[in-house]
């Protein structure tokens, strides 16, 4: 898999969606379309196929747009997993975990798109994802200085710090660049496609990060200390019914908790087996070590809380929960 660039949109690009977009370009084309100000800022769409937001901001910004104030590169990740309304292809990898370095095609391609950008000094990296579950839109940062923050801050007051999966592609723009990722609710949300247009609006007309007004006061932050990780092998229902035949059978109002504390003694789910038996589930923080015991215990049937902890991204998506992970559990962040 070789890098495809293009120095201007394709014909009947503004009629296109995420599902034919696979009839204009392949996987891992970088758009690059020149503005006033030429320092670029780098755009990531579709990293994964079904997260679908950042196409419909993208396409929405440039109809808008009568001239660009800055030079973009719009990258289009998995065309290929979004024409089938999948996260990525069955048995291919998922494209935000390919940014590190590799002998795979993608990540190959991957490294060839981090040193194009770096060689043409961009100038900003905004990764476009969609959750889910239900979440509130959010920033995630891999760094805390004043441009990290004050480009977070334009989209969300609420920010969520990561430093795993290093593979991702906002951690190794970072290295050279202010980058972040932005998680747009839904797919399909339009309210949340419609905030991003406007922010990639505002994004695109600043001289410089230092233009933005930073209040620290406002911001709710968090850091990622584990992952809530599901085997390939298990049965997972949302009916919180003891006499089910899954393995665990979550309450059907799990992804409500998302950025809320749930408290010690909270059910969660009904299990059929003993959690330390049957090894379904598991918490590893970000030395990838087992840390179950310290948030999971469980009592007769029942999976409960064993300390407060405040969650993300909790999904009911059980493709996705066992492909990447049930949720994140989260700290505050000073």
């Amino acid at each position: 898999m070789s890098l495809h660039i293009l120095s201007h949109l394709p014909d009947n690009f503004f009629s296109n969606t995420p599902s034919t977009l696979n009839r204009l370009f392949s996987d891992g084309t970088l758009i690059c379309l020149e503005g006033e100000r030429k320092d670029p800022l780098f755009l990531s769409c579709l990293l994964h196929g079904n997260e679908t937001s950042s196409f419909y901001a993208v396409r929405q910004l440039l109809q808008n747009l009568q001239r660009l104030p800055r030079s973009l590169m719009i990258f289009f990740g998995n065309v290929t997993a979004a024409a089938q309304g999948l996260r990525q292809v069955p048995h291919g990898p998922d494209f935000n975990r390919i940014w590190a370095g590799g002998n795979t095609p993608e990540e190959q391609m991957a490294t060839e798109i981090r040193d194009f950008a770096k060689a043409n000094h961009v100038w900003g990296s905004i990764d476009m994802h969609n959750n889910t579950g239900d979440n509130p839109y959010y920033a995630c940062i891999n760094k805390r200085d004043r441009a990290t923050l004050a480009l977070a801050s334009l989209f969300s007051d609420k920010m969520l710090f990561f430093e795993k999966p290093h593979q991702a592609q906002s951690i190794a723009f970072g290295q050279f660049c202010t980058s972040i990722t932005l998680e747009c609710g839904k797919s399909g949300d339009q309210i949340g496609v419609a905030r991003l247009t406007r922010y990639l609006e505002k994004v695109l007309s600043l001289p410089s990060f230092d233009e933005i007004n930073l209040c620290y006061a406002e911001i709710s932050a968090f850091k990622t200390v584990g992952r809530i990780l599901l085997t390939q092998e298990i049965e997972v229902d949302f009916k919180f019914d003891p006499s089910s035949n899954s393995h665990l059978s979550f309450l059907p109002e799990l992804e409500k908790y998302n950025f809320q504390l749930i408290k010690t003694g909270t059910v969660l789910a009904k299990l059929q087996k003993a959690l330390n038996e049957a090894c379904h589930l598991k918490v590893v923080d970000n030395a990838d070590r087992d840390v179950t015991e310290k948030y999971f215990y469980q009592k007769q049937n029942n999976l409960i809380v064993a300390n407060d902890f405040t969650p993300a991204m909790l999904t009911k998506d059980i493709r996705v929960a066992k492909d990447d992970c049930l949720g994140y559990i989260l700290e505050n962040l000073t």
